[in-house]
Parts: structure tokens; sequence; C-alpha cells
């Protein structure tokens, strides 16, 4: 009886692990492999996200693509990672926990686009980065002044362009993407291309964008209690030189708020060996 116990137990554990083993997440052929996302901003190096103690909200190549945002400033704010202070079209000022302008640093590409000595009021100078032309932004919460300096006491946002890409076959890689958008909300008409023709050791990547904005209008739909909510009855212009108010035709467009920006981004990047690439 001893001696059938202990084969019924054997054949018993033998099942057990068998089925173990084959329901086991790591041999299943159709489980779905993730790539561990890598940044760059917490120090300056690349680093997989999850070896990192800050907190870092990463916006990708493909939110950025889903977003179609009309500058850098809307994309940080239908981001949800970013409060972003906003009173005309041509500007946006990102906030970190309370801090901004000279109190979080900027960087595009590891190139600081201010620092300690600029304002500490609001600072416009996003919206110039042109959103169709990055790979991901980082936005590192909470001070980084170890790495970045002081100028990084709140924080910093990491604006990441895309970079040329190298050719894996004899053949030369063409590749590239061009697109159109009008908005109706203020008569918006952007155009955007970029290029990217990569060899073997050397690849180029071109990329343009062009937006005009004309004036913002406000809807027609207002709350009854507060009919006039908004309204620019009256605005500035310069006549003779001379700062002069004016009546408004449309007291529900915002005048002189519209602008043009152009956008130029070239990348050279040289693969000197498998252990060293230029850019």
């Amino acid at each position: 009886m001893k001696q059938l116990n202990i084969i019924l137990l054997l054949m018993f554990s033998t099942t057990a692990v068998f089925s173990q083993t084959k329901n086991s997440p790591s041999n299943d052929s159709s489980k779905n492999i993730q790539l561990e996302e890598v940044v760059i901003s917490a120090s300056n190096f690349k680093e997989k996200k999850r070896n990192i103690a800050q907190t870092i909200d990463v916006i990708s190549a493909k939110k950025i693509a889903l977003s179609q945002t009309q500058n850098t400033g809307d994309l940080l704010i239908q981001s949800g990672k970013v409060f972003v202070q906003k009173s005309q079209q041509g500007g946006s000022s990102p906030v970190i926990r309370g801090f901004e302008a000279s109190r979080i640093l900027l960087v595009v590409d590891g190139v600081r686009m201010n620092n300690a000595i600029y304002r500490s009021g609001h600072l416009q100078n996003i919206i110039t980065v042109d959103q169709n032309s990055l790979s991901s932004v980082e936005v590192m919460n909470g001070a980084a002044s170890t790495i970045y300096g002081s100028d990084a006491l709140g924080g910093t946002i990491q604006l990441l362009t895309k970079n040329p890409t190298l050719s894996t076959t004899k053949n030369v890689l063409f590749k590239g993407m061009a697109f159109t958008r009008f908005s109706s909300a203020n008569n918006e008409k952007t155009f955007h291309a970029d290029i990217n023709v990569g060899g073997k050791k050397i690849a180029f990547l071109q990329s343009f964008n062009y937006s005009d904005f004309d004036d913002m209008k406000m809807g027609d739909r207002y709350l009854s209690a507060f009919p006039n909510f908004g309204r620019r009855s009256l605005y500035i212009s310069q006549i003779n030189g001379l700062d002069t108010i004016l009546k408004n035709s449309d007291d529900r467009k915002q005048v002189a708020s519209g602008y043009q920006q152009w956008d130029w981004l070239e990348k050279i990047l040289f693969k000197q060996n498998d252990h060293l690439t230029h850019i």
C-alpha cells in the first residue's frame, strides 16, 4: 500500500510539473514582447525607465502623430502630463509642479533653450520647436539640478528630434512622409514634410514645416449669466506711430493674434564604426 501511494504521488508530481511547464508564459510563442522604455533625460545617457527613481513621463512619436496639435505647447496640454499657461494663441508656458520659465529647463537634443538668467515669468519659446519633427518628449518632474544645473530646479522637458536612419541592406534607404492640415477654429493651414536618405555609413534627414494661423475666434455659445464673457470690443493698433484704441468689428475675434511659422531641421548621421556614431 505504501509503494502504491509513492507511485501515485510521483505520477501526480510529474503531471503537475508538465502542466506548469506547458502553460508557462515564458514558453508561449504567442505572447507579445514589450520592449522596455528607454529615457535619456534622467542622466543624459540612455537607460531603462524602470531603473530611474524620478518620475518621468514620455510622449511617444505615436502619441505625437495621433494628437495632431497645432504647436508643441498644445502637445503638452493634450498629453495631460504638464500644465501649460496660454494667454494668447502664439504662446505656451509649461508649468511643472508650480515651477515655470527660468525654474524649469527646456532642452532640444541636449541643447538648452533657456537658463537661470531668463525671466521668471511666463516663457513662450517652446512653440518655436516643430512638434511634427519630434521623436519623443520626456518630462522630468522634480528637481534635476544635479545633472542640468540650477535652471532645472523645478524639472526638465527634453525634446528629442527624429534621427536619420541608415540602410541595413546594400541599397540606399529612401523614406519620408508629408501631410497638410486645415483647422476652422483659426483658419490654420499647415504643411509638413520630411525625407530620409540613408546609406551604410551616412544618412541625411531633412524636415520642413510651415504653419499659418489667422486670428483666433471664439465660439458663439454663451451662458445666459455671462453673455459678454471674453468678448473684445476694442483693440489697440498703431496709427502714425501712436498706439490707438479702435473698435473691433467682431468682438469674438482676437485681433492680431495670428502668426506664421517656418521650421527647418536638417541632421546628418555618420557611422564611423560599430561603436561610434556622429550626428
